[in-house]
């Protein structure tokens, strides 16, 4: 709608809420469980949004949006929520969430090795490298469900040298986010005596939520 022509009360399935001279910008409506813009604008929030690649980014002031469920939303049909828990007064972690909330079709994706998935051979007995290439294996079979990193809700990583794990945190560091970018879901790192591959040092399992009806290949 343009937002010149909109009555005074929006529509719970049209929303049109620019700041002062911003062009008009138009969303679709508000996930499910999501806050009407009434409601919104009664706590006085500073509401505006924009597109970026089919994103609608919400910019506020007075309450962290991640509280109500909508800090991820999508145009269109390919909406999903996705909440991150964080207790008040607990330390921010580093590198992972303590707990993500989302709603949308689920994706379970088996551990996966270091190795390159087509020959069944390791290139590297790198820990780092190993972990770069179970990430991408996880990213290609979650592209089957038509899910993309940032659609990551929990790994669970197995490691076979707890040393070699906590001696090299920048090059797993690099390694992670060369694959997965600055996305942190729900983590859990356990120490294994050993792998069924004997060469496999890490094993990584995750969990994915996907947009309902999207197809982000």
């Amino acid at each position: 709608i343009n937002v010149r022509s909109a009555p005074k009360r929006a529509s719970s399935s049209a929303i049109a809420a620019p700041m002062p001279r911003d062009p008009p910008v138009t969303m679709a409506c508000w996930p499910a469980r999501g806050l009407a813009l009434e409601e919104l604008l009664s706590l006085g929030w500073a509401i505006r949004f924009m597109h970026s690649q089919g994103i609608a980014s919400v910019y506020y002031f007075k309450y962290k949006i991640y509280r109500y469920k909508i800090s991820t939303l999508k145009m269109g049909k390919n909406t999903m929520s996705l909440e991150i828990l964080q207790p008040p007064g607990w330390a921010r972690p580093k590198g992972y969430a303590n707990g993500v909330a989302a709603e949308g079709r689920l994706v379970f994706i088996a551990g996966q090795i270091g190795w390159n998935p087509q020959t069944g051979a390791f290139e590297t007995d790198d820990m780092a490298g190993q972990v770069r290439q179970a990430l991408a294996n996880i990213c290609e079979v979650l592209a089957q469900a038509g899910g993309r990193a940032e659609h990551l809700t929990r790994l669970t990583w197995y490691v076979t040298d707890k040393q070699a794990y906590l001696a090299d945190p920048k090059g797993i560091g690099d390694a992670y986010r060369s694959v997965v970018g600055r996305h942190f879901p729900v983590m859990a790192v356990v120490a294994v005596d050993g792998l069924i591959e004997d060469r496999a040092r890490v094993e990584i399992e995750a969990t994915a939520v996907v947009p309902f009806d999207g197809d982000a290949r």
